[in-house]
This record gives structure tokens, C-alpha cells and sequence, in this order.
């Protein structure tokens, strides 16, 4: 077994494709797995607008207005088309499209855990593969935060859609690039990264819970592209590089997350010198040894390794003072001006002309394909491209100029056509100086960029001798797709605008009526940073932590104690109760049957699948693992939550993403059961015939 698992490349002999294909029959499952959960969604979704967030978010959608922090423009604008549906009244219509997008989540869950299950395992265990990853599925469709955000108008369900979608993105593009390997001719699996991409940019359109899985991603895809070249050892045997990368880049996330757990235990100077040394060392290893596994061996390039230098230097320079900018403005500020706005933008738009230029740097090195008339055609066609993207960029920065020089051009049409229709003022969401005239001049250059990239790769060929191109491009193109969704963030600074000039304004949270507000908004500034320590509390909250992860599947005893029963007795009401300081919701307390039932099964069921899963596919194992960890430490630290029934009723809906990775735990743990149970009957059987017991065939 490799660290791909045992059969992930197909190189062993007798073995299938790697790539292994859904059949009709999961197809099939998906959609009655979609059904059932919809049927039994809406025959218990709540017919009107409900407590919490539901009466706003409801007005939101019908106004298509500003929800609070940090918008849900995705969220926003799908709930408005529901808003059309000829059922009911607004607010049925709206908790529809949390019924809706809750059982669109489970069909993926059951193809990413049939898939990821199934795949190199053998044929005749197909049916048994399929029957556990639907009842993982329906098992994560009905656990109790999931359920109870899907019959109510919230955003979570459509924000639960992406993990399972996300993950299932990234195994199909880790199977293609493998496979690629396998028949000799390695790619980067473009199209699925920038699928990839644009999933993870839809998802921060409607929250952006999901920054957690984005750590181990980047160095699961460094991981994974580190063979192209050299290719995965069959015997498991990983090559110096490869294990440069592996061990840099769990160390890095290792010691990132135990300095997140011990931050705020630590005086600032400790923690940034910390970060550096623990950190970023390893990862920069990780990072250099993955880059050197993409050479050049093309004639004619002697040079190359020097350009490589100064093209790492160049993006490294850029990405450190983007870092600066963006953190002294963006994120150090509790509240953005018009001049922080400009500047977070300009932060996030230079390390993007950085990879532009240097795609486009490194494509002139490459060697060029032949011309032909299509390429002098698509030679005007960029000539064309340019130009009217530059008599854009003109209107903007100097429209009186350019209006002018139309009046003069067209004298014997009406004057006052071009009289400017101020369009740079209507335009001038960040405050009109230096910091617009480069937000418009930056945008110029990464169009000009794109333009000009887009020609280039139209003309030159890129093989796996040109790896190191062809991954700066793929990074390019992969950062644009991220970016490319976020612009719907536009339209809540578009809709406030409308809305400011309407006499009895519909609801507009944050008046996000120029880039400031809408940054503030996107960052959730007017949420205050969690202010309690965490590094003494870790008992505390592991406690409640546990607790819900366990709840989801195995319900537990009521989370209430004595003191808090007590006061509802009185009060008559839990409204009453949850009214009360926190003291009195003290510490949830273990009953005996959770301690003797609940918990030692819950640890059980996913340990055995912890233990499946490694041997299964030990790359997926660490993915999974790692997801977990740093979704969960990082949403801890945020939230930092007293271990009472209140705190944990408002922050269990954040973690769905983290009961979906444990639905998968459990699938394998099932799985393992399952295995245990047939060999355990076939070993009967063997007694009884008085044949010595042998041990059924479990994977490939």
C-alpha cells in the first residue's frame, strides 16, 4: 500500500481503471436519496417565517436587500427565484429553498462516500458498498443540526451543499491526474481545479464557513502534483521530494493549529515569531520541494533556472507586501474607510497581475506552435479586445476627455449627448483619488493580462516538460475562477444604492452603499472578536464539542441541569429559561447511558472507520483528518463557546460541514463492521464443514 491507497493509480497488474465510473444504479440512488429527504423535509418544514433569522432573511430575499453579515448575495438571489414558486405565501416559499438545497446536499454525499468507498474495492461487494453509503447519507439528512436547519429559511443548507460537492470535485480531479500518470502522459486536471476554484468562490458567496477546508487543500494539491514527473512508487516508498512535501506540509499544519489553540495564551511578539519558525520553515519547505520537481528539460532553455528564480522571487515579493497590505487595512482595522477599502482591493489584485505577468513571461519561453490563418485571425481579434478595453478604461478614468473628442467626431449629432454622463462619479464606490485611479488602473492591466494570456496559450503548446508554466498558469486561471463568483458581493453595493432613494427603505443591513461598507460587511466587522480566553478552556469546550458531534447521531440526554429545570418549573416556559444569565445553564453533564451506550459507540463506530479509511486510501485519511482539525480549531477559536445549552444551540449550525465528514467516518466504519461480521460467519461455516477458517477477500 502507498500512501494513494492501494490501488489508486491502476499500476498493479490485473487491476481495473483507477478512475472509477457511477453506474445507472447510483445515479438512481442519489435521486431517491434527494426525494426521500425532500419528502420528509417539507412534510416537517415550518409553513411561516419562524424565530431567529428567518423574518429577515425572508425580507431580504423578497427586497432582494442586504441580509446581516456577511450578505448571502448567493443565498439572496436563489431564494428570490423561489420567491416565483405558485405555492403558499413568501415565507413558505422561502423555507422551500432551505427544503430544497437540504436534500440537494445528500445525493452528493452519497456519491462522494459510494465513490471514495468503492473504488479498487472488489466488484461483488458493490451492493454492500452502495446500501452503506446511502445510509451514511440519510444518517447525515437526518442528524439533529441538519434537520433542523433544513425546514427553516436559513442559510446553512446551502452553504452544507458545498462540502460534500467540494470534496467530490477534488476526489474525481485527484483521480484524473492520477490516471493521467498511469498512462504516461501527466496533466493537471485544469478543467476540474478550476471547477474546483469556482465551487469554493460559490461558497463564500453564502458563507464563509468553508475557509477551514482551504489549508489542507492547497497542500493536498501540492501533494498530489508532485508526481507528475516522477511518478507514484508502487511499492509505497515515497521519493525525497515527495516526503519533503508530505512531512513539511503536516508539520505546518500541525504547528498552525496548535498555535491557533495557545494564541491568545501567548504575547503577540511569541505568537508571530511562533508562526514564522513552526510554520511558514516547514512550509517553505513543502513548497521548494515541490516546486523543484517541476524541470525543464526542453533544448534551448539554459537559462530557465535563473528565470524560474526571479519569477518565485517576484511572486514572493508581491504576495508578502498584498499580505502587509491587506492585513494592516482589512483586517488589523475594526472598521474600513474609503482609502483601507481602496487598498484591500489593490492588495488582492497585485498578486494576480504578479501570476499574469509571470504566465505570460514564462509562455514567450515556450516553444511557439506554427502559425496559421486562424492564429492571424485571433491576432486581430486581440487587437480588437485591447481596444475596446482601453476605450473602457478611458471612459472611466477621463470620460469629459474622451466625450470631447466623440463630440468633435460626431459634430452633427445632438450636444447633449455628450455632455458625460458621470459615469467615474457613479462609479466612485471607494471615494474619488489615488486609491480609485489604481483600483481602475489595476483592473486595466489584469484585463489587458487575460487578453493577452488567453492569445498566448491559443498559440503555444505546454507539456509536462514545461510543468513549472503550466502550474503558474493554472494558478492564474484558478484565482480568477475563485474571484470571479465574490463579484456578487457587487450587487449588494448595487441594491443599497437603490434602495437609499426609496422614501420607506425595505431592509438594508450595514447601508452597504459604497466598497468600505461592503468590505466591512464581507468581513463580519460588526461582529466583535470572541473576547474570552480559549487555551484554558479547552476541557470545557471539548466537553460541549463532543457532545453535539455525538448528539447529531446518537441523541443524548437532555442538555439541561438540575438548576435549569428547576427554573423552568416555575417560569413555566424554556423561552424564560434561555432569558436567563448563563449561570444558570451550567455545564452539560454525562447520564450513564451516554457514557455507557452514546459514547462508546460513537468513538468506536468512527475509530474503526478512521482505521478503514487509512487503509482503504491513507491520502484521503490525512485530507479528511486534517479538514476536521482546522475547520474545527479554527471555529473554535473564533467562537470560543461557554459549555451551556444557549451557547451551543446558537453555534451548532456552523459545524454541518464537520458532521459531513463524519458521516464518512462512520460509512467506513460500517463498512469495517460489515467486513468483520462476514468473516466472523464464514469462519462458522468453515467449523462446521471441518474446513480450517479462512478469511473473505476484502479490497483489490
Amino acid at each position: 500500500m502507498n500512501l494513494f491507497g492501494s490501488n489508486d493509480l491502476g499500476l498493479h497488474s490485473g487491476m481495473r481503471s483507477p478512475i472509477w465510473r457511477f453506474e445507472r444504479i447510483d445515479w438512481f440512488m442519489a435521486g431517491a436519496a434527494f426525494l426521500l429527504s425532500f419528502i420528509v423535509y417539507a412534510l416537517t418544514m415550518t409553513p411561516e417565517i419562524c424565530a431567529g433569522d428567518s423574518g429577515e432573511l425572508t425580507t431580504a430575499i423578497y427586497n432582494l436587500g442586504a441580509a446581516h453579515p456577511p450578505g448571502y448575495p448567493l443565498y439572496t438571489m436563489l431564494g428570490k427565484v423561489f420567491t416565483y414558486v405558485p405555492i403558499g405565501s413568501v415565507a413558505f416559499r422561502v423555507n422551500l429553498l432551505s427544503v430544497f438545497f437540504g436534500a440537494l446536499t445528500i445525493p452528493f454525499l452519497y456519491l462522494l462516500i459510494m465513490r471514495l468507498m468503492h473504488r479498487g474495492a472488489a466488484e461483488a461487494l458493490v451492493l454492500r458498498d452502495r446500501i452503506i453509503s446511502f445510509g451514511a447519507a440519510m444518517a447525515f439528512a437526518f442528524s439533529s443540526t441538519m434537520w433542523s436547519q433544513a425546514v427553516i429559511a436559513e442559510v446553512y443548507t446551502l452553504n452544507a451543499v458545498f462540502a460534500p460537492m467540494l470534496l467530490l470535485a477534488v476526489l474525481i480531479w485527484q483521480e484524473e491526474v492520477h490516471a493521467s500518470i498511469a498512462r504516461g502522459r501527466p496533466t493537471l486536471g485544469e478543467r476540474l481545479f478550476l471547477l474546483i476554484a469556482l465551487l469554493l468562490g460559490m461558497s463564500f458567496t453564502n458563507h464563509l464557513l468553508l475557509v477551514g477546508y482551504v489549508p489542507p487543500l492547497v497542500f493536498f494539491f501540492m501533494i498530489v502534483t508532485q508526481h507528475i514527473r516522477e511518478g507514484v512508487p508502487e511499492a509505497g516508498r515515497l521519493s525525497a521530494g515527495a516526503g519533503r512535501v508530505v512531512g513539511g506540509s503536516a508539520a505546518a499544519l500541525g504547528f498552525g493549529l496548535t498555535i491557533a489553540l495557545a494564541a491568545d495564551a501567548l504575547p503577540g511578539m511569541m505568537t508571530a515569531v511562533l508562526l514564522t519558525a513552526c510554520v511558514a520553515v516547514p512550509a517553505g519547505i513543502a513548497i521548494v520541494s515541490w516546486l523543484s520537481s517541476m524541470k525543464t528539460e526542453s533544448p534551448g532553455q539554459g537559462a530557465w533556472p535563473a528565470t524560474k528564480i526571479m519569477v518565485l522571487a517576484g511572486l514572493g515579493i508581491v504576495g508578502l507586501v498584498s499580505a502587509l497590505l491587506f492585513y494592516s487595512n482589512a483586517w488589523k482595522a475594526n472598521l474600513l474607510d474609503e482609502k483601507d477599502a481602496a487598498r484591500t482591493l489593490i492588495s488582492v489584485l497585485l498578486p494576480l497581475i504578479a501570476l499574469g505577468l509571470a504566465s505570460i513571461l514564462l509562455q514567450f519561453r515556450l516553444p511557439a506552435v506554427q502559425k496559421t490563418a486562424a492564429s492571424a485571425k485571433s491576432g486581430l481579434h486581440v487587437m480588437a479586445g485591447l481596444g475596446v478595453w482601453t476605450f473602457l478604461f478611458l471612459l472611466v478614468i477621463a470620460e469629459k476627455l474622451v466625450m470631447s473628442v466623440l463630440g468633435v467626431i460626431l459634430f452633427f449629432l445632438p450636444g447633449n449627448w455628450f455632455e458625460g454622463s458621470r459615469i467615474r462619479e457613479s462609479l466612485d464606490f471607494i471615494g474619488v483619488g489615488w486609491g480609485f485611479d489604481a483600483f481602475v488602473v489595476l483592473v486595466w492591466v489584469l484585463g489587458i493580462l487575460i487578453i493577452a494570456h488567453t492569445w498566448l496559450q491559443s498559440r503555444r503548446k505546454c507539456t509536462a516538460d514545461e510543468q513549472f508554466t503550466a502550474t503558474i498558469a493554472l494558478v492564474f486561471k484558478g484565482a480568477l475562477f475563485f474571484l470571479l463568483p465574490i463579484l456578487l458581493y457587487m450587487t449588494l453595493l448595487i441594491r443599497a444604492n437603490a434602495i437609499a432613494k426609496i422614501p420607506d427603505p425595505p431592509l438594508s443591513w450595514g447601508e452597504t452603499t459604497n466598497a468600505s461598507r461592503v468590505i466591512n460587511h464581507f468581513l463580519r466587522k460588526q461582529y466583535p472578536k470572541a473576547s474570552m480566553r480559549f487555551s484554558n478552556r479547552i476541557p470545557e469546550i471539548m466537553n460541549g464539542w463532543l457532545r453535539m458531534h455525538i448528539n447529531q447521531y446518537i441523541p443524548l440526554t437532555k442538555y439541561e441541569t438540575a438548576a435549569a429545570s428547576e427554573k423552568q418549573d416555575q417560569a413555566g416556559s424554556v423561552t424564560n429559561i434561555v432569558r436567563q444569565p448563563a449561570t444558570m445553564l451550567e455545564s452539560g453533564s454525562w447520564a450513564v447511558t451516554d457514557w455507557a451506550l452514546a459514547l462508546p459507540v460513537f468513538i468506536v463506530l468512527v475509530g474503526i472507520g478512521l482505521a478503514g479509511l487509512y487503509r482503504h486510501n491513507p491520502l484521503w485519511f490525512w485530507l479528511l483528518l486534517s479538514m476536521f482539525a482546522t475547520f474545527n480549531i479554527l471555529l473554535l477559536t473564533m467562537l470560543s463557546p461557554r459549555d451551556t445549552a444557549r451557547d451551543w444551540f446558537f453555534n451548532e449550525v456552523f459545524f454541518i460541514p464537520s458532521h459531513a465528514i463524519v458521516a464518512i467516518w462512520i460509512a467506513f466504519g460500517l463498512r469495517g463492521i460489515a467486513d468483520w461480521c462476514v468473516r466472523l460467519a464464514g469462519k462458522k461455516d468453515d467449523k462446521k464443514n471441518g474446513v480450517p477458517g479462512t478469511t473473505t477477500e476484502g479490497d483489490a
